[in-house]
């Protein structure tokens, strides 16, 4: 799914709810930069109620995982091609990071 769909889902979602102004989302950073999620976020609520609503985001970073148990947690600066497990080799699945959820309103 593209950012600007996760967007348009965040704000149908909202759309739901009684966001009374405000709203906070965990976002994780495998789906996008908060500054370019703000960003898209801004341009398709324009016009709308949702333009006036402050977004806090809240960034998940990314985490990948393998079977054996190992994990690790990738920074905003690390570059991972095709990561695979210093354990046992096997190829790594991002656990945490790839997550879209509103928070607030509840």
């Amino acid at each position: 799914m593209s950012e600007t769909e996760r967007v348009l889902e965040i704000i149908q979602e909202l759309n739901r709810r009684d966001c009374n102004g405000h709203a906070k989302i965990k976002l994780g950073r495998a789906v996008a930069k908060p500054e370019r999620f703000r960003k898209i976020f801004e341009r398709y609520s324009r016009g709308t109620y949702f333009e006036k609503v402050d977004l806090d985001i809240e960034e998940v970073p990314i985490q990948l995982g393998c079977g054996c148990g190992y994990w690790r947690i990738i920074k905003p600066e690390d570059e991972v091609n095709s990561p695979s497990c210093p354990r046992c080799g096997n190829e790594l699945s991002i656990e945490k990071g790839n997550e879209v959820e509103i928070v607030k309103p509840e």
